[in-house]
């Protein structure tokens, strides 16, 4: 059990770097191997992976958005004034952690960019991460517990 949750953690933290790992798909792979009582460290487990790499991502824009590939650093230049009202920033950080639009990945860069305090963008991250990893592991584990139940 050791190294699937390693192993999901691993893989939530690459995934949180680089988009195109699908970590919706490590959970819920990992959910589907892991015995029943081990979901919630699981999912706990892949929620740390995923913060600690969006973490990085946000100090990166905020403290060193000249490292940035120049397209984003033009998109973001672009919308720099968007989203200022009081709760327009955690709303839309909460909506793209938890059900993926926008897309975390470009939420995250923005928010360092455009200097939110780190404390809303890693509280509504990490809420809105657990939300959607618990949703895909219990769910994946429920769905195939029906279809077992269903093939007898």
């Amino acid at each position: 059990m050791g190294d699937l949750m390693l192993g999901t953690f691993v893989g939530c933290v690459v995934g949180g770097v680089f988009p195109w790992v699908n970590t919706e798909l490590i959970v819920t792979g990992a959910a589907l191997l892991a015995a029943p009582n081990d979901i919630a460290g699981l999912v706990a487990l892949a929620a740390a992976g995923q913060a600690l790499a969006k973490s990085t991502v946000y100090a990166l824009a905020r403290w060193a958005p000249h490292l940035l590939p120049r397209k984003l650093r033009n998109l973001l230049t672009r919308g720099r004034g968007l989203g200022r009202g009081r709760w327009s920033v955690p709303l839309t950080l909460l909506a793209s952690s938890s059900v993926g639009l926008p897309p975390f990945f470009l939420t995250t860069v923005a928010a360092g960019a455009l200097r939110v305090p780190f404390a809303v963008f890693a509280a509504t991250g990490l809420v809105g991460t657990v939300l959607r990893y618990s949703v895909l592991a219990y769910g994946a584990t429920l769905l195939t517990g029906a279809l077992a139940l269903g093939s007898s």
